[in-house]
């Protein structure tokens, strides 16, 4: 509530998503060993982490990947420019990437050296049922936008509890 209140609102972030985006790679290019935790299993193209900012305690999810693999998982951004609307509603929220100035190696990702960092959008549907309509009005939504998921697995849908929404996650 304190953090809040230095914007002069009690609804409203002190800082913006910009300018954490650069704190947390300013984090970052400092410290890995901190605030920079994997989180879960690696996909195909990517690894997840939890990202804290040390100051002012903000905690996003980093999607990392190498070098190698940056080409494609880099074009998620644009998708999600595209989809800047529904972010919050169908897709979560994109805060930006960064190039990281030192290596995470993480064992069966590799060299990580590059993040696209996103809001915690929710819990994985793989293991719960969700009623299809439910995740239908987000990919409608998505749709509406020009945008087909084209992996619709329920390893790519979250459950949002807090907006009793589906988000659709994964791009590339």
């Amino acid at each position: 509530m304190e953090l809040h209140m230095l914007s002069g609102s009690e609804d409203r972030h002190p800082i913006g998503a910009s300018d954490l985006v650069t704190k947390l790679k300013w984090q970052l290019d400092q410290d890995l060993d901190h605030n920079c935790t994997p989180l879960g299993p690696c996909g195909s193209y990517d690894a997840p982490f939890k990202i804290t900012c040390a100051t002012f305690g903000y905690t996003v999810v980093g999607k990392g990947t190498t070098s190698r693999l940056w080409g494609e998982v880099s074009r998620e951004a644009e998708v999600y420019r595209v989809l800047q609307r529904t972010q919050g509603s169908a897709v979560r929220v994109f805060l930006g990437a960064i190039d990281m100035a030192q290596i995470y190696f993480l064992h069966g990702a590799g060299k990580i050296c590059h993040m696209l960092l996103m809001g915690w959008g929710g819990l994985s549907v793989s293991h719960m049922t969700l009623d299809k309509t439910i995740q239908h009005a987000s990919v409608k939504e998505i749709r509406s936008l020009g945008i087909c998921h084209q992996d619709l697995r329920p390893e790519n849908i979250l459950w949002n509890a807090e907006l009793e929404r589906a988000l659709i996650i994964d791009f590339h």
